[in-house]
């Protein structure tokens, strides 16, 4: 089962989550989503820190936005794929897992705890198919 970790907050949302969902149901995959219900089937709900654990464990691979849940993951060592656009992914990327973005030059664009993005969070529109593609080809989890 992938988890799919959506930040509760915007600015860090990526932005494909939904299109994503169909690809992988697609080729699929299992898929429970954690940390924000974005309206898509398959919403955990974690009321506790264990809880969200023990959920989190049951997941053999995780995709992310940055956000705590997505460090929960990484610490757990559940190997993922975490999404950077507003946030410094050298800084911020999971130890265990791979860090995908734009690369733009005007990321990372997080400073002192605000987001300062002057181009409408174009740093998010990874789409869904590369997201796929690199969670296949670094074989994170066979479907």
């Amino acid at each position: 089962m992938v988890a799919f970790i959506i930040s509760p907050r915007i600015e860090r949302r990526y932005k494909g989550w939904g299109e994503l969902w169909v690809l992988m149901k697609d080729f699929h995959y299992d898929i429970a989503i954690f940390d924000h219900d974005a309206n898509l089937p398959g919403y955990v709900k974690t009321p506790t820190m264990t809880s969200l654990k023990e959920n989190l464990l049951k997941c053999n691979s995780y995709i992310a936005d940055d956000s705590g849940v997505m460090h929960l993951a990484d610490y757990l060592k559940i190997p993922g794929l975490a999404i950077f656009g507003p946030t410094n992914m050298i800084k911020s990327g999971p130890v265990n897992g791979f860090r995908i973005s734009k690369g733009l030059d005007c990321s990372p664009c997080f400073r002192k705890g605000k987001v300062n993005c002057t181009e409408n969070f174009h740093c998010l529109n990874i789409k869904p198919n590369e997201v796929l593609h690199y969670f296949q080809i670094w074989g994170i989890e066979a479907p």
